[in-house]
């Protein structure tokens, strides 16, 4: 953002075409926008899936998906051989999408199995074409340039038209921002990644400092208006993470790792803190020690998972409603 670009001109044009397959990615495949019927606590609870306007979403939903695919796929025809390379050279990573592949033999929904572990293998492609395609640096850029429009776009549906950029679920969740996104906890997420790459990116003119340390404000402000507990408590691991890691560089071998062990002690005492004090810690923060319901969830759906506690029910395949 800073550094005189040295690349193409073909090269800059793809970096801004990829911006709308790389938002749409983060956005978890669905902005907020898109699915403003449901933002609403009539909308949440029926979720408009019977009714024509979800028919149209889903189909919208469809629509959208393809045209991102067949974009990326077409950024990527130049590159194949390099994206299987980078297949044949990470095993480990491929034998991801091999077993999702697998499990289509004993997934209780075939069909649902294999269009997403069609998706997975995509994905890795696509991860494998920015490696090849731009250097390190070049995609901590894009990655920024991401987050800054996600941040912009987010802002201005939060201002200008909040019945998208703030959520109204329901009472407890009333006033949390959600932004671009489909909801907060999506939102709060998902800004945690896009403000990483502020902390790494390499850059030298006084002006883009100017802009990240403006971009770091203004994406913590939107995690910490997202009310979303788990975003908080990632993002304040990144950042503490981030400080770590320039702190300990800095110093000699030796020190760091007693440094590093005595953190250690003291975060598992903290573990050992929060794990007897859960419910109070959570009163404090404002949210109910059940995670509004979750842990509830959690320990009724450890029945089904002891049916199948290796296999599985497919990749994707488990959350089926009552057919499943």
């Amino acid at each position: 953002m800073t550094i005189r670009s040295t690349r193409s001109v073909s090269s800059l044009v793809v970096s801004w075409v990829l911006m709308v397959p790389l938002l749409v990615f983060a956005s978890q495949w669905g902005f907020s926008f898109e699915h403003g019927a449901q933002n609403t606590e009539v909308g949440s609870r029926t979720q408009v899936v019977v009714s024509s306007i979800g028919a149209e979403s889903s189909m919208t939903m469809k629509v959208q998906s393809a045209v991102v695919y067949l974009s990326c796929a077409f950024l990527m025809m130049r590159y194949i051989r390099a994206i299987l390379s980078g297949f044949h050279r990470e095993l480990l990573i491929m034998s991801l999408p091999v077993l999702a592949f697998f499990s289509i033999a004993w997934s209780q929904f075939a069909m649902i199995t294999l269009v997403h572990a069609v998706m997975l293998g995509a994905n890795m492609a696509f991860a494998f074409y920015l490696m090849e395609r731009f250097s390190i640096n070049d995609i901590l850029k894009l990655l920024l340039i991401v987050g800054a429009l996600a941040s912009i776009g987010s802002l201005f549906l939060i201002v200008f038209l909040p019945q998208y950029g703030v959520q109204n679920r329901s009472s407890l969740v009333s006033g949390a921002w959600e932004g671009i996104f489909g909801q907060k906890n999506i939102c709060g997420l998902v800004m945690t990644s896009l403000l990483l790459p502020a902390f790494f990116v390499h850059i030298k003119s006084q002006y883009a400092k100017i802009f990240r340390n403006s971009y770091i404000i203004a994406v913590i402000v939107i995690i910490a208006m997202s009310r979303s507990a788990g975003a908080w408590v990632i993002c304040a691991a990144c950042l503490i993470f981030v400080l770590g890691m320039r702190f300990l560089i800095r110093m000699p071998q030796k020190e760091a790792v007693a440094i590093v062990l005595i953190f250690g002690g003291i975060a598992a005492i903290a573990g050992v803190f929060v794990y007897r004090y859960f419910d109070v810690l959570m009163y404090a923060l404002g949210k109910d020690p059940t995670l509004t319901g979750r842990t509830r969830i959690w320990s009724s759906l450890l029945t089904s998972v002891m049916k199948k506690p290796i296999l599985g029910y497919g990749y994707t395949a488990f959350w089926g409603g009552l057919q499943g």
